[in-house]
């Protein structure tokens, strides 16, 4: 799960608040002391807040079974702006972060997006705030094609607005970095060059089945170092660079795709002529797509009768990116030796069908007879080995929202869905340590790659690097690019909706709005008006549940996990962990949160030669 995409609920009615980084959360008192499990209570430790909510009317407690309600932050109404001068503006780097759009033109408004320093945005028009918070020259520009930046942040240019996306894939590829993973047990990682060659202390300890997204390597005193996307410098020995990432991808659904089907998921699936007939009579290979042509339970075990699947009429939009052609050798000019005329190529012949013997009609005139109709194959699969894809009624749930997801967490499925009408399905992995959790959550940010790395809460560390393609649904967990892995259609991750690398890139692009030019987020005001995620598990009774409150990460909510982790902690004998925002030993690989409240986000990449995909446990 990543870090730095915190932001704390806003009561109803409240003033707008600032959307950007909330404080560390204090030292927690610990119910006993470290060594001594099950010791009593600290008595001077300071009583659990209790948190009331706004819930019908009034303020009250959680009832149990109860998720936090989401309130939607309160912000003044769009102002009417007058015409600029700066038809376009040029983004400048901040000291921290990366630069922010605001959904309105003063201090505190939420963000709405984040954009690559350097970005060249259109400009609306302007306005002359009255406050100089946060905007020295109370100048306020509105960008396109939405939100707001003070023109203290930039400069103007005229120079055309930035229209290439703010990264390329890399030629043979389908993610938009090359990666390495740490196979060393620990190795330091340096923030930045110049701390590195100045002897500073590492950022962080990375530890093994970590990754990250390198830019190029270089030689400093006989040794080889690599440089991140991002700056970093991390020794090359104890690391490899990650293999080809997983080509898999789904289908397009339409008026002519049979449903249900699905994909096997054995490697080698044995097939019966019938579910009491044992006999083996062929084999189909893992991901084939069959379709589902009835179901039987014999003797408690769910059989399915399959044949293979039509190819789809519409083919899946995105493929690898090209290699560029190989260079063509110089070679001296030479007279070419006379040739005989070429024979003239003889145009293609329409092959005849056959034709079926003529029977009289009424009238006496010869008709074709009909085509014998096709034997469907007789062919029994185990349920158990394949991932089913079945059409629901759209939940009730979702509202007006026209474009919504389903993710079956028994089946390890996603299916797109346009209103009632299913548009495309992909294998996904879901949560396997932590489970992804259940229930109806709108879409509440996208960001085009981002680093994920643990909580302080998490029993284990971990960190993954420029993952590409994140959809953010419920607080830390994302549909996102797997780039470590080809186990789709099995659980695996640590709470994420993993998927394969195009098909992050598809549900990412498929959603509107979509990321402006040199954008690197897009977030809305209210969650509730984006797209929608049904996380349901079809082999669970009930198969539906509200298992978190929507949209992003909640200070309270953070702060109590870690609470309890360390409870936890203290009645296995453990030392406390320490508390959200202190640096951990330089000695001990673990987390460094970043900034909360902002969403980190790609810089601009170079376009290196190839890319990975190896598998760390998450």
């Amino acid at each position: 799960m990543p870090v730095g995409v915190a932001l704390a609920q806003n009561p109803p009615a409240a003033a707008p608040t600032q959307a950007a980084a909330p404080t560390a959360s204090p030292a927690v008192a610990q119910p006993g002391a470290p060594g001594q499990p099950g010791a009593a209570a600290d008595p001077n430790a300071p009583a659990k807040k209790i948190r009331k909510f706004w819930i019908g009317g009034k303020f009250r407690e959680l009832k149990k079974g109860e998720v936090r309600p989401y309130t939607p932050p309160s912000i003044l109404p769009e102002p009417e702006f007058l015409p600029s001068a700066v038809r376009v503006f040029e983004v400048a780097k901040p000291e921290e972060g990366d630069p922010q759009v605001l959904a309105r033109p003063y201090y505190g408004a939420p963000m709405v997006g984040t954009v690559v320093p350097g970005t060249r945005i259109a400009v609306r028009g302007e306005i002359i705030a009255k406050s100089t918070r946060w905007c020295h020259s109370k100048r306020w520009l509105a960008v396109q094609p939405f939100g707001w930046m003070c023109s203290d942040h930039g400069k103007p240019t005229n120079e055309p607005a930035t229209t290439d996306p703010i990264y390329k894939i890399v030629p043979g590829e389908r993610v938009p970095y090359r990666y390495i993973m740490v196979s060393a047990q620990e190795m330091p990682m340096w923030a930045s060059l110049e701390a590195f060659k100045n002897n500073e202390e590492p950022e962080r300890k990375l530890a093994k089945g970590d990754s990250v997204a390198i830019e190029k390597n270089f030689k400093h005193e006989g040794e080889t170092y690599l440089q991140s996307v991002e700056g970093k410098i991390l020794p090359a020995k104890g690391t490899y660079q990650m293999s080809a990432t997983s080509q898999w991808h789904g289908v397009m659904i339409d008026e002519k795709t049979h449903l249900p089907f699905g994909w096997v998921l054995s490697e080698q699936l044995k097939v019966q002529a019938a579910p009491d007939q044992p006999a083996v009579i062929s084999t189909l290979t893992r991901r084939t797509r069959v379709d589902i042509l009835e179901e039987q339970t014999v003797k408690g075990k769910r059989w399915l009768r399959v044949r293979p699947s039509a190819e789809p009429a519409h083919p899946f939009p995105l493929t690898t990116a090209p290699l560029p052609p190989p260079a063509v050798p110089a070679s001296p000019v030479a007279t070419a030796a006379p040739t005989s005329p070429a024979a003239p190529t003889p145009k293609p012949v329409a092959p005849v069908a056959a034709q079926a013997p003529a029977s009289p009609s009424a009238t006496g005139q010869a008709q074709a007879a009909p085509a014998a109709p096709i034997p469907e194959p007789t062919m029994w699969v185990p349920a158990y080995a394949v991932n089913e894809v079945r059409q629901i009624a759209k939940p009730a749930e979702i509202g007006v929202n026209s474009q919504w997801f389903d993710a079956d967490l028994a089946e390890q499925v996603l299916v797109a869905y346009e209103n009632d009408k299913p548009v495309y399905a992909t294998l996904v992995s879901s949560g396997k340590n932590n489970a992804t959790p259940l229930g109806i959550y709108p879409v509440w940010a996208r960001v085009a790659a981002i680093t994920m790395k643990s909580q302080p809460y998490d029993d284990k560390p971990y960190f993954v690097n420029m993952v590409p393609w994140s959809t953010f649904f419920q607080a830390h967990n994302a549909i996102h690019g797997a780039y470590w892995h080809d186990r789709f259609g099995y659980v695996k991750s640590h709470g994420c909706i993993n998927v394969a690398p195009l098909d992050a890139r598809f549900v990412f692009e498929l959603l509107k709005p979509g990321l402006p030019p040199g954008w690197t987020s897009v977030r809305p005001t209210d969650v509730t008006q984006w797209p929608m995620l049904y996380v349901h598990d079809s082999g669970r009774r009930p198969a539906f549940h509200q298992d978190r409150p929507i949209g992003p990460p909640d200070r309270e909510d953070e702060s109590e996990r870690f609470e309890e982790t360390n409870r936890l902690r203290a009645e296995q004998g453990l030392p406390p962990l320490p508390p959200p925002g202190t640096k951990p030993p330089v000695g001990a690989p673990g987390t460094l949160p970043a900034a909360p409240g902002t969403l980190p986000a790609a810089p601009t990449p170079a376009a290196p030669p190839t890319l990975p995909a190896a598998a760390p446990t998450r």
